[in-house]
């Protein structure tokens, strides 16, 4: 890449409860900034995410980065959610 990741990525949604597993720590070094778990829903073809949680954590980011807080639960943590590999 010509530039670091985080001039590609800054946030990351996954499915809250699901099979990703996500290492905060690794990607807080790469430069992202914000990780937050959706709620969402198991499908044969995996998991869904449910539109009104999408669109306040999509929001709920966008506000973050640009400095207009959000909710105590799509600020940075970095301790590893459920699931996700300890550094």
């Amino acid at each position: 890449l010509r530039y670091p990741p985080s001039a590609y990525v800054t946030g990351l949604l996954v499915p809250k409860g699901g099979q990703i597993r996500v290492d905060r720590q690794a990607l807080h070094l790469l430069g992202v900034r914000h990780v937050a778990e959706v709620e969402a829903r198991d499908t044969p073809e995996g998991a869904l995410f449910e539109p009104a949680a999408l669109v306040a954590a999509i929001s709920d980011m966008l506000a973050l980065d640009h400095g207009q807080g959000a909710s105590s639960s799509q600020q940075w943590d970095p301790a590893p959610s459920r699931g996700s590999p300890s550094p």
